[in-house]
C-alpha cells in the first residue's frame, strides 16, 4: 500500500511538472509573437507614441482607451507603458477584434498573430 502511494505521489508530481513545462512553454510562445508584431510594426519601438498610433504594435490611440484603464492608457499614450501593459491591451483588442487590425497580420509579416483560444 506504501508504496503505491509513493508511486501516486510521484506520478502526480510528475503531471504538474509536464504541465507547467507546457504553460511555460506556451507562455514563450505567446510572448515571442507578440515581440515579432512590435518589431514589424514599429521596430519594437515600446515608447512609440503618436497623434494617430501608439504602443510598439501601432494601435490606433482610440483603440487603446477602449481597451486599457485610464491609467494604462495614459501611460500608452504617453510612451511610458510596460511591455507586458502593452501586451495585455493587445491581448484585450485581438479578443475582441481579431488579428486582422494589424497590417503585419494581414500582409502576411507575422502570419502566427491569433487570439488565445486559437
Amino acid at each position: 500500500m506504501r508504496v503505491a502511494m509513493v508511486l501516486a505521489e510521484e506520478a502526480r508530481v510528475e503531471a504538474e511538472r509536464v504541465e507547467t513545462l507546457a504553460i511555460e512553454s506556451a507562455k514563450k510562445s505567446r510572448r515571442a509573437m507578440w515581440d515579432h508584431l512590435a518589431q514589424c510594426e514599429t521596430g519594437s519601438d515600446w515608447t512609440m507614441h503618436g497623434d494617430i498610433y501608439s504602443s510598439a504594435f501601432g494601435m490606433i490611440n482610440a483603440l487603446v482607451r477602449e481597451m486599457a484603464s485610464v491609467d494604462v492608457a495614459s501611460r500608452i499614450l504617453s510612451g511610458q507603458a510596460s511591455k507586458d501593459e502593452q501586451i495585455e491591451v493587445a491581448e484585450r483588442a485581438i479578443e475582441k477584434y481579431g488579428p486582422s487590425a494589424w497590417g503585419c497580420h494581414t500582409n502576411g509579416t507575422v502570419p502566427e498573430l491569433r487570439r488565445k483560444d486559437v
